[in-house]
């Protein structure tokens, strides 16, 4: 059985990381082009994905297939990645959603028993 909490306490300071280089670099919306290379670039090294397909300038998107046969349940995950132009309150961070699209992503092909 999966021990969560050894996975998550495992990839915690690359989640740090990740987050932290996101938070470090924003960009403005439709002026994303670092940020989309960066998580295209932390996909293909870290999830096992079937495709991926850059979406206009600034967006892309993968697909990860699941491993038993037939049509099941399928699962989607969309998260924006443009940062805001304001001043940050430092208790109220949006950026984590970018980390937690990109590692849940990392866990969908985990296996789970």
């Amino acid at each position: 059985m999966l021990d969560i909490n050894k996975e998550v306490a495992a990839i915690t300071a690359e989640i740090t990381a990740l987050r932290n280089h996101l938070h470090e670099n924003p960009e403005l919306s439709m002026q994303e082009f670092k940020t989309c290379d960066y998580l295209e670039d932390y996909v293909k090294k870290n999830i096992n994905y079937d495709c991926l397909k850059r979406v206009g300038k600034t967006g892309f998107f993968f697909v990860i297939k699941g491993t038993k046969p037939g049509k099941g349940p399928s699962l989607a995950f969309r998260g924006d990645i443009d940062a805001l132009p304001i001043q940050e309150d430092p208790a109220c961070i949006p950026i984590g959603m970018k980390t937690i699209i990109s590692v849940a992503a990392d866990y969908l092909d985990f296996p789970l028993c």
